[in-house]
């Protein structure tokens, strides 16, 4: 397998690998997504922030949706077109995207949110993504869990050197993570180390921003939004969905998701907090 010679994120750079090393082949995450938008009744018309490989928007249009599908990322963007030659994607960020149309509801997930590393990009993009809804549509988001790490569970986890192993044609490739994370500004950093067969390693760094359950809620209020439900069960992101919608509110858990309704100009947070 050819690896590109330099990359900003491997696997968001090289869609093929990411379909190896994140595969969905039962559509959890697409059936979880139609579930929540039937459940709180938008209309068809859909974006997708951060589509990736494109696989949700393109089970969500077999349901009758109209998606539209935005990344930052060219080669996810080509990867995706390709496949899904009847939708539409786009080559556009999340913090400054700006589309002539509006929609019925957005869908932000894969902790896509969380590449918003500060108070003020977090503001702007929600704020983003409530220009782009009619009044009324329905923001769904799905993102890890700040308040995860503040558990036993989680600060084991945090702890751990994180081993996955995926077969590809030439042998397995072996993904190695550690994680920390810089208090000051809620940064959780991520180290990735990825041994191919009969290749160097490749070493990489990124980051999310971590938030906490009433953080997200006064953010998305100060965005224009109320807070349909929030809970951390059940986590489709990872495997943890098999068509239950017994919601879990305990809200410690690794995921946190979130479905938001767009309020009237009139009913929006007032000051902006950076």
């Amino acid at each position: 397998m050819e690896l590109p010679s330099n990359f900003s994120n491997l696997l968001h750079d090289y869609p093929q690998l990411y379909d190896h090393v994140i595969p969905d082949p039962d559509q959890a995450m697409g059936r979880f997504l139609h579930g929540l938008l039937e459940q709180f009744a938008p209309g068809p018309r859909l974006l997708d922030v951060g589509c990736g490989l494109g696989r949700e928007i393109a089970y969500l249009q077999t349901q009758g949706y109209q998606p539209l599908g935005i990344d930052s990322s060219a080669a996810m963007i080509e990867w995706a077109s390709q496949r899904n030659p009847s939708v539409r994607f786009v080559q556009a960020s999340q913090q400054n995207f700006a589309l002539d149309c509006t929609f019925d509801a957005i869908i932000c997930v894969g902790s896509t949110l969380l590449y918003n590393l500060t108070n003020a990009e977090l503001l702007g993009t929600l704020r983003r993504f409530r220009q782009h809804l009619v009044e009324g549509g329905v923001l769904v988001l799905d993102m890890r869990n700040a308040a995860f790490f503040l558990t036993e569970a989680g600060q084991r986890w945090l702890r751990q050197e994180h081993r996955e192993e995926t077969e590809l044609a030439n042998g397995t490739l072996v993904g190695l993570t550690r994680f920390d994370i810089t208090p000051s500004t809620q940064i959780l950093e991520r180290y990735y180390t990825w041994l191919f067969p009969d290749q160097p390693a490749l070493h990489e760094h990124l980051q999310h921003r971590l938030l906490f359950p009433q953080e997200l809620g006064l953010l998305l209020q100060l965005a224009g939004f109320g807070i349909e439900v929030m809970f951390d069960e059940p986590a489709p992101h990872i495997g943890a969905f098999a068509g239950d919608w017994t919601f879990g509110q305990s809200l410690f858990g690794r995921r946190l998701q979130v479905v938001a309704r767009a309020l009237p100009s009139s009913s929006q947070g007032a000051t902006a907090w950076s």
